[in-house]
């Protein structure tokens, strides 16, 4: 490990060393081994990776499930029910939600896999575990058919309220969810077993917090229970704000 902490990445060392302290506390003890530039976490298996920058550690995890919502560095598909994320780490700020993160991970080296009948299967999701009937949609039509005609109403809705905000976008299923493309996605919308949840970015949830003060959020992220009314109009802006966005992002590359 001294060599993975020499010169300026000596630096992160004391940042590294926070994370793991956290992580034991939280979980207990685990083995770590040391690979090419890469420190592994192991239970029975791997369950987080930490690389060394000049500029940053990258901690890495895998999910059941893609979770672009988190706004991760990437997203690397591993294997049929793995997905690992990177993120880029700095300061400690971020520490508590990583190590909840890796305990998601650590479960899962104890777990089963997950059944074979992709409708059915378990998805990871920031708000908890749900039951997401629609798994393996191949369309946005599969997609909506999977959930009771009340959920469906409202999945058709959100769905009609986005094309008229943005049609010229693409639908499409990205990520196991509904996606609007433009210049980028736009927005993902799901449905889970308590509440409806919006994807639009961190970005977005910040610009409208004032209008988003009746519903939960989190990074990138809008919560919608079933007993509350689905804001259409809201949600027509802030689809017309990430397309603004992504005007914005072409005309900044072409002065670049």
């Amino acid at each position: 490990m001294d060599k993975m902490f020499s010169g300026v990445r000596a630096q992160w060392l004391p940042l590294y060393e926070e994370v793991k302290k956290q992580t034991k506390a939280a979980l207990g003890d685990f083995e770590e081994r040391e690979t090419g530039n890469a420190l592994f976490w192991r239970h029975s298996f791997v369950f987080a990776e930490i690389m060394v920058r000049k500029d940053c550690l990258v901690a890495a995890f895998p999910a059941l499930v893609p979770h672009p919502e988190w706004e991760p560095l990437r997203i690397t598909r591993i294997s049929l029910h793995r997905a690992m994320h990177f993120f880029e780490l700095r300061d400690a700020a971020r520490i508590p939600w990583l190590v909840e993160r890796f305990a998601e991970s650590y479960s899962l080296t104890k777990s089963k896999k997950t059944g074979k009948n992709p409708i059915l299967k378990r998805i990871s999701t920031a708000e908890g575990w749900q039951d997401h009937a629609s798994v393996g949609a191949a369309t946005v039509d599969e997609y909506i058919a999977g959930f009771s005609p009340e959920v469906r109403e409202k999945l058709s809705a959100i769905r009609q309220t986005i094309r008229g905000a943005a049609p010229e976008a693409l639908e499409k299923i990205s990520y196991q969810m509904p996606a609007f493309w433009q210049r980028g996605v736009l927005i993902y919308f799901a449905a889970f077993k308590d509440h409806l949840s919006i994807f639009p970015g961190a970005e977005a949830v910040t610009a409208f917090k004032h209008e988003l003060e009746d519903y939960s959020t989190s990074k990138g992220t809008i919560l919608v229970p079933y007993d509350k009314p689905v804001p259409y109009e809201l949600i027509e802006k802030i689809t017309l704000f990430r397309i603004d966005q992504g005007l914005r992002k072409k005309r900044r590359r072409k002065r670049a």
